[in-house]
């Protein structure tokens, strides 16, 4: 997510992580260290992963610039980011 983030939010891209965990800003803020995050982590995320049915992570949703869910993917495996980058770029585009 950090190289889809650097490559496209000039372009108008966000990447927001959620931490469904509700744990402190401390630990989050550990967390996003120790994976080198490079975008914003919301806190106190539990009630929001439930609304936007988060059941495992990681989860991603790709929204357009309306708030419509384009495309989602739980889980991340090997070729997923390629995945999301043609979504990505084709919301873009747009």
């Amino acid at each position: 997510m950090n190289r889809l983030y650097n490559t496209y939010r000039d372009e108008g891209f966000i990447v927001l992580g959620v931490n469904v965990k509700d744990e402190d800003e401390k630990a989050v803020r550990r967390f996003a260290k120790k994976r080198k995050l490079g975008y914003p982590v919301l806190l106190n995320g539990r009630q929001t992963g439930r609304k936007w049915g988060v059941k495992r992570l990681p989860t991603v949703f790709v929204i357009d610039r309306a708030g419509k869910v384009v495309k989602s993917k739980v889980g991340f495996d090997s070729g997923d980011e390629k995945i999301l980058e043609e979504a990505i770029r084709k919301q873009l585009a747009r």
